[in-house]
């Protein structure tokens, strides 16, 4: 296979590629070939933290001795090369650091559930994505592998916290890549990468077997991919329930894929074009992006409407501060089980003393007093609530290299085109705080910046 059919087969979707395996016009081991040579070609992007090209390998030359995809034994999605986020989707005996310093040694021991459904579905896996640190940041830039950089334009994030997948996807890599949804991590870089991202309803996937749910139901498992086919294709193969779930979501009527070649019911649809947040006003390009599917729906018989519901702005950052906590508490009790120590007054830590890192000293007393109350969960965050909710304009405001209040500190983290990736480093950059200082969105790791992101990036 030439340069050019290598880069060729970046246009074709997932689909179209299995097509491609199951009429023995290319082997998975092809496949697999020609999407490392393109992960090679765009090592710039930083989207890709852990190869497994090794396993990779092992996997499509059985699939391919197998001859169970060209004997019609596979579904729609059998040879394709797939990436892992680093998160979220744990693979025995691949390492899994999850963004963290604290992880950068850890090592899955058991796979996840969604993980053994990819790998049942025939996608061979053969690398992990990049991830922001535990998730909590809607931009990927992680001091301990550096920041990954959006294939379209090195001005601007790729947006997080699935941002790995969503460059490796946009850049041809691959057609498609697992990602992770609370409040935004497969929708946020779907947008700034140009991709198909979506955020399945509660209970369609499982968690097993590491937990019941995320975030207390709010995070969702699924993927980033360039076609809808791709995401519907890849939603059938994932959509299921594991023992000791607490709760499913009810089982589709027809599979997705065949789903989507079906017209609809004529539906009512609100179409917004602000966020309910305070702070930076919608792109006129957006606008009118959203404002002509508007009339693409009209015109396939829908009912229109100009109009969003209503909440509780505040509410909603109070219940995301909370949940966030408490994810983080558990899983700073995993990384020092996994240390087998707790962290050590590192120079970054002694950082926090300064006035101006009152944020990131804020979000560590905080953690520290949810491990003081018990066990970190939802009724001991609970205790918490008021003080995050009264402190949370004053932590905004305190944070590295920012000023003012809340609303000047959403117009900070809104103005992601003045971000450049473009110089950021690779994972051994001996200076990750000068580096995050130049590429990075200002209110540094904390709650709070999640917060903030969330509410100037989900629409």
């Amino acid at each position: 296979m030439d340069a050019t059919d290598v880069f060729a087969l970046a246009h074709l979707d997932a689909v179209a590629q299995a097509a491609l395996v199951a009429s023995g016009a290319m082997s998975a081991t092809e496949l697999l070939e020609a999407a490392i040579v393109r992960l090679e070609a765009t090592r710039e992007l930083n989207a890709v933290i852990a190869d497994l090209f090794d396993r990779g390998r092992q996997q499509a030359a059985a699939l391919d001795a197998s001859g169970v995809v060209r004997n019609g034994g596979s579904g729609p999605l059998a040879g394709i090369p797939f990436l892992l986020k680093d998160l979220g989707a744990s693979l025995a005996g691949a390492p899994e650091a999850m963004g963290s310093r604290a992880l950068r040694t850890h090592v899955a021991t058991e796979s996840a559930w969604i993980v053994d459904r990819y790998l049942d579905a025939g996608l061979v896996v053969f690398g992990k994505t990049n991830t922001p640190e535990w998730g909590n940041h809607c931009t990927t830039e992680p001091s301990l592998f550096g920041p990954t950089v959006n294939p379209w334009s090195p001005s601007i994030t790729p947006g997080g916290s699935s941002g790995g997948s969503a460059a490796a996807v946009a850049a041809g890599v691959v057609p498609a890549a697992s990602g992770g949804d609370g409040t935004g991590s497969i929708r946020v870089p779907a947008s700034c990468c140009g991709l198909v991202g979506l955020k399945p309803r509660r209970g369609r996937t499982s968690f097993a077997p590491g937990a019941g749910h995320g975030l207390e139901g709010l995070v969702n498992e699924h993927a980033l991919t360039r076609t809808v086919r791709d995401s519907a294709a890849l939603l059938d193969a994932v959509a299921g329930a594991a023992p000791g779930d607490p709760y499913t979501a009810p089982t589709p009527k027809v599979p997705f894929l065949q789903a989507i070649t079906q017209a609809p019911a004529a539906q009512r649809i609100l179409i917004a074009t602000a966020s309910p947040f305070p702070g930076p006003t919608t792109h006129p390009e957006v606008v009118a992006a959203v404002e002509r599917t508007g009339t693409v729906l009209d015109g396939l018989g829908h009912v229109v409407e100009s109009g969003a519901p209503t909440i509780d702005t505040d509410a909603v950052a109070d219940a995301i501060a909370v949940l966030h906590n408490v994810s983080n508490a558990q899983l700073h009790a995993m990384a020092t089980a996994h240390l087998g120590r707790e962290r050590t007054d590192t120079p970054l830590r002694r950082r926090h003393e300064r006035p101006r890192c009152a944020a990131r000293a804020h979000i560590a007393d905080s953690a520290a007093a949810l491990r003081a109350a018990g066990s970190g969960t939802w009724h001991d965050a609970g205790l918490l609530r008021r003080r995050v909710r009264h402190d949370r304009l004053d932590v905004v405001g305190e944070c590295d290299r920012l000023g003012g209040d809340l609303v000047a500190a959403r117009r900070h983290v809104g103005r992601s085109a003045d971000r450049s990736s473009a110089d950021g480093a690779r994972r051994d950059d001996p200076a990750p705080a000068r580096r995050t200082a130049r590429n990075g969105c200002a209110v540094g790791r904390s709650v709070a910046q999640y917060i903030v992101c969330c509410a100037t990036s989900v629409s």
